[in-house]
């Protein structure tokens, strides 16, 4: 869910991002299938990856309040706790953040577990629980840099039907993994193939997740289905007209994607996508960069 990122960025999730280098992509037979094109007398790898199935799977709800009345929350890069109501596209401000963060770090990713429990990841590689209801912090036992992961977007995703999920998070060189909230430990799952960049994540409470992320362009970008045990890009819609920018973040709600970026430094821009018609509208802006976000998985698919 995670996340403007500065998509994590996410929308990596979210939070000021820089430009990294990522590593070539794996070999084209461990993934989506592509096909060879000759241009100047050699091999050109295109590929053609399918779009994003937006056909809508069954989901465990028993154990949540009403879909309709869940919440998208976000966080800012000026540590702002948010709450973005769809229906009508508000923001809320729920409180400041005061996590004991170190020196000069900022939020950079979140994530919201299914009761409504906030874990924002800061710049310093450090995460934090966050109550959704008053913006009260609380630290954890997570150790930075666990297995080439410092900083990445996040989102939950629930385990098939539901109603169990795991957190699941995604670096800026392309890898795939999971956090345990219990342990807080990392589990990289793998190297996303083809691989993706700032990617942020958003998962639904019927098993699937997504990668909003950077397109070949930079002023370019595209969602992702990702297969949650190998990594592959099961699925990408293309959006030329959406640039994440320089903070990012990401969420699922009501069968539709909610895209928060900052494309410029004049302010922050929400997005509706919805991938069944493919249609991009511009339903928000904000006064700060956000740079995270999280969705309850019991809301509505």
């Amino acid at each position: 869910m995670a996340a403007s990122a500065t998509i994590a960025g996410l929308m990596i999730a979210c939070g000021a991002r820089t430009e990294l280098l990522v590593p070539d992509p794996p070999p084209a037979d461990s993934g989506p299938d592509v096909i060879k094109k000759k241009d100047a007398g050699k091999d050109v790898i295109e590929d053609v990856t399918p779009q994003i199935d937006a056909t809508k799977l069954d989901a465990n709800k028993n154990d949540c309040p009403d879909a309709d009345g869940t919440l998208v929350y976000a966080v800012t890069e000026t540590n702002e706790l948010l709450s973005f109501y769809p229906p009508d596209a508000s923001f809320k401000v729920i409180g400041i953040l005061s996590c004991p963060a170190m020196p000069n770090s900022n939020p950079f990713s979140m994530a919201v577990d299914r009761k409504g429990t906030a874990y924002v990841l800061y710049s310093s590689g450090q995460i934090f629980k966050v109550s959704t209801a008053n913006a009260s912090c609380q630290a954890t036992s997570y150790m930075a840099n666990q297995s080439g992961f410092f900083t990445f977007g996040m989102g939950f995703a629930t385990i098939g039907a539901g109603p169990a999920e795991q957190l699941f998070i995604a670096n800026d060189f392309g890898a795939l993994g999971t956090v345990d909230t219990t342990t807080f430990k990392v589990n990289k799952i793998g190297d996303i193939n083809p691989t993706i960049s700032g990617t942020e994540l958003t998962g639904t409470g019927d098993g699937r997740l997504f990668g909003f992320y950077k397109g070949e362009v930079p002023t370019e970008s595209a969602i992702a289905e990702l297969d949650k045990k190998t990594a592959n890009v099961l699925g990408s819609d293309p959006l030329p007209t959406i640039n994440q920018g320089n903070g990012w973040a990401f969420a699922f709600w009501g069968g539709v994607f909610y895209l928060f970026t900052t494309p410029n430094p004049s302010g922050q821009s929400t997005f509706k996508y919805d991938p069944m018609s493919k249609q991009v509208t511009l339903v928000a802006k904000y006064t700060s960069s956000i740079v995270g976000a999280g969705v309850s998985t019991c809301a509505p698919q």
